[in-house]
């Protein structure tokens, strides 16, 4: 389903006013991509739509992760990052603890010792966030030149 829709249809499902704003807000974070803070959201909205307040596009990713638009991933640090959902599966997390690229990646033989250790253990699996921390590349490349 696209996911414009699938906004529209939550919003009516939930009684939900389909303002201008939240549209706007919408937009924005459509047009960022993935992994953006609430400030980068913020910010962006603010050039393009000056009268949207902080609460506005809080409350508004709230809508959309509740109907499943978008997610949020926690860092290691409590940074909090958004990214579109609805037109992924599942995936992972790579992340440089120097300056904070997000790479995404899914691998099938981790996901199935996830599974096989769950089962081990007598889980059933509901949901996982695997995050991953490093040194990109190009950070790695910088500190093996201080060195």
């Amino acid at each position: 389903m696209e996911i414009r829709s699938l906004y529209s249809q939550y919003l009516k499902k939930n009684g939900l006013r389909d303002s201008a704003q939240r549209r706007k807000v919408f937009e924005v974070f459509l047009s960022l991509g993935s992994h953006v803070s609430l400030d980068d959201i913020y910010r962006e909205a603010k050039k393009r739509h000056p009268e949207i307040g902080y609460a506005t596009i809080y409350r508004t990713l709230k809508i959309l992760c509740d109907a499943g638009i978008c997610s949020e991933v926690v860092f290691e640090d409590g940074s909090v990052r958004y990214e579109v959902s609805a037109k992924k599966g599942h995936h992972d997390h790579l992340v440089c603890i120097e300056c904070g690229l997000v790479k995404e990646f899914y691998n099938n033989e981790i996901e199935a010792l996830q599974n096989n250790i769950a089962k081990k253990y007598g889980f059933e699996l509901k949901d996982h966030k695997l995050i991953l921390y490093g040194l990109c590349s190009r950070c790695s490349k910088k500190s093996q030149k201080k060195e």
